[in-house]
């Protein structure tokens, strides 16, 4: 009565409330114009006030109690009476921010927070109401009924009613739990205990999942998601899971170790109050003495007058008054906490819980990721969905880890989408005030917890008895390796913590999932040698208008000049074509004339020739002064006037230039390429102030967190601390406070991981102090790294070198007068920047990138193009000898050649000989050194091929780099060849098929199948008969990775001597930096794949020439004769690759005292050898034949050159090396990285 007199209800609304009935005998009957009455009472609803003024004295009336559900219960059939009952119901239990204005009352509005209080005390009401068996069973009933219905067959009205109870229901569930009004304890039935009872005794939580699972339900997806989120909240997954079952015996030794940890603590509590009780009497206590502190007489004599007992706790804030502090500033508090409910809601709960996995998961979130796609959805429902992913993983991975129940969720485009969603959710959490913002950084910790449960299960299934599921997995973690936003995204949520956004709970989820993502990466780069990533790189550039240039406007001209020609004949189809002016307009017809000429031009520009020709006509038609000529002209003198108009107007285009990071107006662009994984570089990332600040947060709470919290912050403090040598970023008083409490510490002896490092870190600051006693005064500050640096170095050292680096970036007015001359005198050299660096002064030394910095700066250049390295014009080879090819370097020398074959015997090992010795030899370049190998026979022609190949890869690397390529030294070279870019143009089965003569790397062969890589050999030779099957059937022949996929097929493709083989058989080796597998080349034909593979099985006879392919009567050309077998050289270190080194001698291979002479009479004899066998005592007969060349520009060369000797056919070899791994191929997720080498670190071992 007390409430309702201070609310004052209104008269009218109070005989409203009495009209609709009353409760006689337990029997509730309902008056003669209820129905009129709750029409009234939704009318007065609508028309609430901001303060909720109808709705509260409705609460207070408890009309819902005594009424609105009575009459539920026993009208339920009156279709009207029933439509507006639910309708009523739904309205009261809206939540309560919904109905002020959809938002929380601020701090300082205290009228606003009284009125949010009143209702959500009036909703706990109505939950306790609802939490009834005949209201659950009317719902029930209800809402099975409509649902038996097809969807089709639903009128209007009940469909509506669907959606209401639906609704209803959620609005139920919304009410929060009062823990303190309730007082139970865990394992106990509380109120959402009782109403998730009665949802499950009634088949309400059964008929959702038939919702669910329905195909015809799928309206109502999201309200069943929002639903099962309402019924879960209160629950942990993980104890609902293991509900029932047996603890583990390390679960057991968990638990025991907890509890002990606990009692120990309890009694060092006692111990401690008995000792700060006195054995005397109060009177007797005593007057000392703190000689320590300061008395009000500015005397270090503080009189203290209690017992000693509590000494070393005194101080002097204890009466202060406090600071307040701001409630936007205060830390964030843990929204909602998960409790233990009884055993047999637990049971219910579990089954419900199996029973939706089974059925219904894979199908509603399938449906419910298709509605958040296409924004079908209710602003922020994705976060339901987060949740569902989070909670029902975590669920399935501990109870049976099924993978056919999650298969929806278990995919790399879902790890996408959840990165996507954790991505933004930081975004607007670090963009946006404390009070907005917290609603962000929850929706960010549910998307943490559910990225790491999708990780968790990945990591499960990777370490499962079953190949299948580890490779899945293997290939889902390793996207997630590869893509650099997932990688960064670590560090940022390590990074960004706020304690006044976000709270502990959301910390300590992104350690567990660093710690995870990082056990996962190391557990990879163990099992795999290499690991390639992805890295992305931005480029800040600027969009100008620049004047087109002369040639490029007669350019453009020559392309459509021929179109234009055509158009221009008569009879031309010409399509209809709009009014060259604008008749309505207020600009004269004359005037109007420039506007056409400019269209014309455009539409040249966009190849659009016939528009242009129809509009040209027109315009002689609307100006028939001269201007475009006569109507009757001549194609010819359309022609020339169309010439003149397009060089006249050259007009614009947009071109970009790089540009300073201080430039608001630049474009960010950015490129992605290929890195081999550093892990060790990776981790080094978390080694970061601000990230070891907040682990440190995390350690102080180490009683209260679990065990395996206080492991991963140990393992992540312990990595920057010994492996990295950042010890001092520890040395800081709130960290230290934390290792004392940890030292004495009761129950020390069970947490000997943290006293452990808790020890180390102390001991490491007292020593460090007593070397620097100015460690004790950065104690109180979080260091840098400068400050590390300073003082671990010395003021000295880094005075010294901050100063030099300021040098450095610094430019004098001498300085920049010198570097505008040294530019002016080098501006056409084909090197600027190297030029400039050898004429400037050498202090203090200046890099490229602050040299070409300077220029734009100066205003010298616009561009840090115009700086590049000009390109040398690579001269067109056919694919001929090397020795045939005309060389314009100065002739070899007897000292030089003898020279070159001392170098050729010592690196006659190295897999890529001339590369090795081109870097010792300086005063040939690579081509001659090439060329005059093959021409003294050393090296055979197709490993020159090969090499050309390589070369022309990496010259058109360098060419198709970026403008930064110049400046930054540690860039790898990536891109394609345009050698392999022609290539890939033609036809490949156009080319004639060329047999090899295998005869000469026999031995080569013996030795690899003597070494044990006989196995890998028929491997080899089976990929390769596969493929040659393929191209006999399909016309479309692509490049063929060959995957290793066992450690000894590893083994054999590090083998020199095996990828020598595999070069030998026309295979392409793998471009570093960009490919990993060795290939098939689209070029080679069937034959020659059969000739290959039968070469690699040791199915060809050593003596016998390669057979000719099917379908070609051309003549073959014959074998290559061997020379007669040399005496053995006197060297150990001859390559086997030269003729006649099989020759009997001594097994030291040293029978001379003058093993140069030997040498060179080797040689010289072997060079006589070459002369006779190419100018034979009979002429051989010359034939012509047609050689593929892949470099356009070689066609002149190629006409020139059309016969050559028998002898040099046998020796040519087509080009089979592709540069592949095209862009398609490089961005495949599913694309399995190969492994080849262990990283060269080693990381402590991470048991959990």
């Amino acid at each position: 009565m007390d409430a309702l007199l201070a609310l004052d209800i209104d008269e009218e609304l109070l005989a409203t409330c009495g009209a609709l009935g009353y409760t006689e005998d337990d029997q509730y009957y309902k008056g003669e114009e209820c129905w009129e009455c709750m029409k009234d009472l939704i009318g007065f609803l609508k028309r609430d006030t901001s303060s909720c003024l109808t709705r509260r004295q409705l609460g207070c009336t408890q009309i819902l109690q005594t009424d609105l559900l009575s009459i539920l219960v026993n009208f339920w059939e009156d279709e009207n009476l029933l439509n507006a009952c639910i309708k009523l119901l739904v309205n009261l239990t809206l939540p309560a921010f919904l109905c002020m204005d959809s938002s929380y009352p601020g701090p300082k509005d205290v009228q606003a927070n009284k009125i949010y209080l009143e209702l959500n005390t009036y909703l706990v009401q109505y939950k306790e109401a609802f939490a009834n068996n005949q209201v659950m069973k009317v719902i029930g009933h209800l809402l099975t009924s409509l649902c038996q219905k097809p969807p089709d067959d639903r009128s209007p009205d009940e469909t509506t009613m669907v959606e209401r109870l639906l609704i209803l229901i959620r609005n139920v569930l919304h009410i929060p739990s009062v823990p303190n009004q309730e007082q139970r304890t865990d394992k106990d039935v509380n109120l959402h205990d009782e109403l998730l009872w009665n949802l499950h005794i009634n088949g309400i939580d059964e008929m959702l999942i038939y919702i669910s699972s329905s195909s015809h339900e799928r309206e109502w997806v999201m309200h069943v998601l929002e639903i099962m989120f309402l019924m879960l909240r209160e629950q942990s997954a993980s104890c609902l899971a293991t509900t029932g079952e047996q603890l583990t015996e390390s679960q057991r030794r968990e638990e025991d170790r907890d509890f002990a940890i606990m009692v120990e603590r309890e009694l060092q509590q006692k111990r401690m109050k008995l000792k700060q009780r006195s054995t005397r009497h109060s009177r007797f206590g005593g007057t000392f003495v703190m000689t320590s502190l300061r008395a009000l007489d500015e005397k270090e004599r503080l009189v203290y007058h209690k017992s000693l007992s509590g000494v070393k706790n005194h101080s002097l804030d204890t009466e202060k008054r406090r600071v307040k502090v701001n409630k936007l500033r205060m830390a964030a508090v843990p929204q909602s906490e998960s409790r233990i409910p009884a055993y047999t809601v637990r049971q219910m709960l579990k089954g419900f819980c199996v029973n939706f996995l089974e059925c219904s998961y894979n199908s509603l979130m399938k449906i419910a990721k298709d509605m958040i796609m296409r924004d079908r959805h209710v602003e922020n429902d994705e976060t339901y969905y987060l949740w569902a992913l989070r909670f029902f993983m975590e669920f399935n991975r501990l109870y049976n880890l099924r993978v056919d129940w999650c298969r929806e969720t278990l995919s790399s485009p879902i790890i996408h989408f959840v990165m996507g969603q954790l991505l933004k959710y930081c975004d607007e959490a670090n963009s946006r005030k404390a009070r907005d913002a917290r609603p962000w950084s929850r929706r960010l910790h549910n998307a943490v917890q559910a990225y790491f449960q999708l990780l968790e299960f990945c990591y499960a299934l990777s370490v499962h008895e079953d190949p299948g599921m580890r490779e899945n997995a293997e290939i889902l973690l390793t996207n997630t390796f590869y893509m650099p936003e997932y990688r960064d995204a670590l560090v940022t949520l390590a990074r960004t913590y706020d304690g006044v956004k976000s709270d502990k709970e959301y910390l300590k989820d992104v350690i567990k999932l660093i710690h995870l993502y990082l056990k996962s990466i190391q557990q990879y780069c163990n099992h795999n040698r290499h690991v390639l990533v992805q890295k992305k790189r931005v480029r800040r550039t600027r969009k100008r208008n620049v004047p087109m240039t002369e040639e490029r406007v007669y350019g453009m001209w020559q392309e459509c000049e021929p179109s234009v020609v055509e158009s221009l004949q008569p009879g031309a189809e010409l399509p209809m074509c709009e009014a060259p002016y604008d008749a309505t307009s207020d600009i004269p017809l004359d005037e109007q004339k420039d506007f056409a000429v400019e269209k014309l031009v455009s539409l040249l520009r966009e190849k659009k020739v016939s528009e242009c020709v129809a509009t040209f006509k027109a315009c002689k038609d609307a100006w028939p002064d001269g201007t475009f000529e006569a109507v009757d002209a001549s194609p010819e003198a359309n022609l020339n006037v169309l010439r003149e108009m397009f060089v006249a107007h050259r007009g614009h285009v947009e071109e970009e230039e790089n540009v300073d990071e201080e430039e608001e107006q630049a474009v960010e662009t950015s490129t992605s390429r290929e890195l081999e994984f550093d892990l060790d570089k990776y981790i080094r990332r978390f080694s970061n102030q601000k990230i070891v600040r907040n682990y440190a947060l995390i350690l102080a709470d180490y009683r209260l967190n679990s065990s395996h919290v206080n492991h991963c912050v140990v393992k992540m403090l312990h990595r920057t601390a010994v492996k990295y040598e950042m010890a001092p970023y520890l040395y800081h008083i709130s960290v230290l406070r934390t290792m004392d409490r940890i030292l004495n510490d009761p129950a020390a002896h069970k947490i000997k991981e943290l006293v452990d490092f808790a020890r180390y870190i102390v001991k490491g600051f007292f020593r460090c102090a007593k070397e620097n006693p100015a460690f004790y005064a950065d104690a109180l500050f979080w260091k840098t790294q400068h400050d590390l640096f300073r003082l671990l170095e010395g003021d000295e050292v880094f005075e010294r070198r901050r100063t030099l680096k300021k040098i450095k970036t610094m430019w004098t007015f001498e300085q920049e007068e010198e570097l505008r001359e040294l530019f002016e005198k080098h501006k056409g050299s084909d090197d600027i920047i190297g030029s400039i660096l050898n004429d400037l002064s050498t202090e203090p030394s200046r890099s490229r990138r602050q040299v070409s910095t300077q220029l734009i700066r100066m205003h010298l250049v616009t561009d840090r193009k115009q700086l590049h390295k000009k390109k040398r014009k690579r001269v067109g080879r056919s694919k001929v000898s090397l020795s045939k090819r005309p060389k314009g370097g100065l002739p070899w020398t007897g000292e030089e050649i003898a020279r070159l074959e001392d170098l050729f015997f010592e690196h006659h090992d190295a897999v890529d000989r001339v590369t090795v010795i081109a870097s010792e030899f300086t005063t040939k370049n690579m081509d001659e050194i090439a060329a005059k190998l093959e021409e003294l026979g050393l090296i055979d022609p197709t490993e020159n091929d090969f090499r050309r190949d390589r070369a022309d890869s990496s010259d058109n690397d360098t060419g198709s780099s970026s403008s930064d390529d110049d400046d930054d030294d540690d860039d790898d070279q990536g891109g394609r060849s345009k050698r392999s870019e022609n290539q890939a143009k033609k036809n490949p089965r156009s080319r004639v098929a060329v047999l090899k003569d295998f005869s000469q790397w026999q031995h080569v062969l013996n030795e690899v199948q003597e070494a044990g890589f006989r196995n890998q050999l028929e491997w080899m030779a089976e990929n390769i008969r596969g493929e040659e099957i393929d191209r006999t059937i399909e016309d479309n022949w692509e490049n063929l990775p060959i995957v290793p996929l066992h450690s000894d097929q590893m083994d054999a493709m590090e083998n020199e001597r095996f990828c020598r083989l595999l070069r030998v058989v026309g295979l392409s080796a793998p471009i570093r930096g960009q490919e990993a597998y060795w290939r098939i080349p689209d070029d080679l034909q069937p034959e020659e794949l059969s000739h290959a593979a039968d070469f690699l099985a040791g199915k060809l006879s050593a003596s016998s020439p390669p057979p000719p392919p099917a379908g070609d009567n051309r003549a073959q050309p014959l074998p290559e004769p061997s020379p007669p077998p040399l005496p053995e050289p006197s060297s150990a270190s001859l390559s086997d690759d030269l003729p006649g080194n099989q020759g009997e001698g001594s097994p030291t291979g040293r029978q001379s005292s003058k093993p140069a002479e030997k040498r060179m009479s080797a040689l010289k004899e072997l060079r006589s050898k070459r002369n006779q066998k190419k100018t034979g005592d009979a002429p051989k007969a010359k034939r012509k034949v047609v050689l593929e060349d892949d470099d356009d520009d070689d066609d002149a060369d190629r006409s020139g050159a059309g016969t050559f000797d028998d002898d040099l056919i046998s020796t040519l070899t087509p080009c089979r090396r592709r540069n592949i791994l095209d862009e398609n191929d490089s961005d495949d997720e599913n694309t399995p990285r190969r492994p080849v080498k262990k990283s060269n670190f080693i990381l402590e071992d991470d048991s959990d």
